[in-house]
């Protein structure tokens, strides 16, 4: 992972390409509906308050129903947060960068289908819900390669008798709160810049995307991240 590369776009201009995001747009429709949980530390979690999740352009199809947190889920994660912060923060830097790059594998692999799902819960064209998906890539990969520069440190002013080297260190837990206009590549972005540089994060998505959000915090700890 010598330079970082942009993922390519999709061209719609092929045949096959549109024939393959067509499908993809069938089969997202098996989703739809489902009651999702609040996701604490692998957890699912209901507190029996929903929020309905409907395609803008039809608002009579449901993309989904899920759960609310109340603060007792939000003092509760916070408090899981907090003890998995140092586990997470001693995690060899390399190891790190693996787990997210395995992540950015995985949803390389279901691009399609995330595209296709920012098309019914938020309206995105084709287009622009497939660059969406592209960005969250792209963010995974870069951040990971920065990371592994910045943990080398850098050798700052020397003096007799003295090997003086500044480090940077996790900070802490991270929260993000995303909007709906990008739910995917800056929700991403914002998550993986935290976790790659040793920090936990708490998720809050836009209560317009909240869809999309569970599916993606879902593929992280698939892909090997701790939950």
């Amino acid at each position: 992972m010598s330079e970082f590369q942009n993922e390519p776009v999709a061209n719609f201009s092929e045949a096959a390409q549109r024939q393959r995001f067509a499908g993809a747009l069938e089969q997202v429709h098996r989703v739809f509906g489902q009651e999702l949980p609040c996701l604490l530390g692998g957890q699912a979690v209901t507190t029996g308050q929903w929020l309905e999740s409907v395609n803008p352009a039809h608002p009579d199809q449901l993309i989904g129903r899920v759960a609310k947190g109340t603060h007792a889920e939000v003092d509760r994660a916070l408090h899981m947060a907090v003890k998995a912060q140092a586990r997470w923060a001693k995690t060899p830097v390399e190891d790190r960068v693996a787990l997210l790059r395995a992540a950015a594998a995985r949803l390389r692999k279901q691009r399609e289908w995330f595209a296709a799902l920012e098309v019914f819960e938020v309206g995105k064209p084709w287009r622009e819900a497939d660059a969406d998906v592209v960005e969250a890539i792209d963010h995974i990969e870069y951040y990971s390669l920065q990371m592994l520069e910045v943990a080398r440190g850098k050798s700052i002013g020397q003096r007799p008798g003295e090997a003086n080297q500044y480090r940077y260190i996790p900070r802490g837990v991270c929260v993000v709160i995303a909007p709906w206009n990008f739910p995917i590549g800056i929700l991403t972005g914002m998550a993986s810049a935290a976790l790659a540089a040793g920090n936990v994060v708490l998720v809050q998505p836009a209560e317009q995307s909240p869809v999309i959000a569970y599916h993606l915090t879902r593929l992280l700890p698939e892909a090997g991240l701790p939950s």
